[in-house]
């Protein structure tokens, strides 16, 4: 279930990415989640668009820590980018709660809300990336990834992408 400033939506699709950085000598994963809707008739008007959430935090050492996770606060932030009728509008929030449900495979439920949000969807866990990749074995379990790599370099960054395992595929 999703809705927007009251109005409920259909979940097109919840991808869920993770990001690693060292922050003052500290392993940080971003946990990112895009949310997009199907197209919506409220009040005269075409409404579409995305909700992203992401979550800071320093405790998650393995995708199974993110299991049963509840948090509350300026933990990172939500966006929601929303078009009405051809016309966009972007709406960040800093101060939001946010619950997981327990992990099965590469999927996982994920609860937030804050003001103008109440969000209730299973996202798939998809990736996760990182430009630490010389620490990252020494901070984060890899046993639910592929050792195979996607490899950027976008200025000065190298990035290195782990793509989550899927037991129904591999």
């Amino acid at each position: 279930m999703i809705k927007i400033k009251g109005y409920q939506f259909e979940e097109k699709f919840t991808e869920i990415n993770l990001r690693q950085r060292t922050f003052e000598g500290n392993s940080i994963i971003s946990v990112i989640i895009r949310c997009e809707i199907f197209p919506a008739c409220y009040e005269d008007s075409i409404i579409n668009g995305a909700v992203e959430v992401v979550f800071d935090t320093d405790k998650i050492k393995s995708l199974d820590n993110l299991s049963n996770i509840k948090s509350s606060g300026e933990i990172g932030k939500v966006t929601m980018s929303v078009s009405k009728n051809g016309i966009w509008e972007h709406n960040t929030l800093y101060d939001y709660n946010i619950e997981f449900g327990k992990r099965n495979d590469n999927k996982i439920r994920v609860k937030a809300s804050c003001d103008d949000l109440v969000l209730d969807v299973t996202g798939t866990i998809v990736s996760l990336y990182t430009t630490s990749t010389k620490e990252l074995n020494d901070v984060f379990e890899m046993k639910d990834f592929h050792a195979y790599t996607i490899d950027s370099v976008i200025g000065k960054s190298h990035i290195t992408k782990y793509i989550v395992k899927n037991k129904n595929l591999n």
